[in-house]
């Protein structure tokens, strides 16, 4: 794992530019750990290989989105629990559940998360056939008939877009 530290104008944070070449990703999740001091339970199942290039600095924050889009795309999920960060692959991870969000703060990028949704001129039961096919094979889509809601867990990118789509059918 290689990086090149670049100043952030005059700000104390610095941003890097990232070369990841067959990276163990065992070493990627050390690596993004110390950067961001966050901690992480790595689940036995995690291995592999990553490749990332970056060719425009980026911070903590913005590599941790990156990060999680890695653990995407290799079919693993970052799921908060307290302190810890549990790293599971991506069928596991609506066992673990997920951070519960809100429209007002539905979460950022691919982080796993769990979202109520109101619905109002429609039957929450119709649109589960209709909103299945558009998640993440490891999401789930629920109704909860007593209130007319849907109970989404999946990427927060991924439930953003559904929300959208829920609210332009209702």
């Amino acid at each position: 794992i290689t990086s090149r530290r670049y100043k952030k104008s005059s700000v104390s944070s610095l941003k890097q530019v990232w070369n990841l070449k067959n990276a163990d990703i065992r070493a990627v999740i050390q690596t993004i750990s110390l950067l961001t001091g966050k901690n992480f339970i790595i689940d036995p199942r995690v291995q592999g290989k990553v490749t990332l290039m970056s060719h425009q600095p980026m911070t903590a924050d913005e590599m941790y989105y990156v990060f999680l889009s890695m653990l995407q795309i290799m079919d693993y999920a970052a799921i908060p629990s307290g302190n810890v960060i549990k790293i599971v692959p991506s069928m596991s991870a609506k066992e673990y559940g997920g951070k519960i969000v809100s429209g007002k703060h539905p979460g950022v990028g691919d982080e796993v998360v769990v979202r109520v949704v109101s619905v109002n001129n429609v039957s929450a039961m119709q649109l589960v056939p209709v909103l299945r096919p558009l998640m993440h094979q490891w999401g789930s889509v629920n109704s909860y008939s007593p209130t007319n809601s849907l109970i989404l867990t999946g990427s927060a990118d991924n439930l953003e877009r559904l929300v959208r789509i829920v609210h332009s059918m209702d």
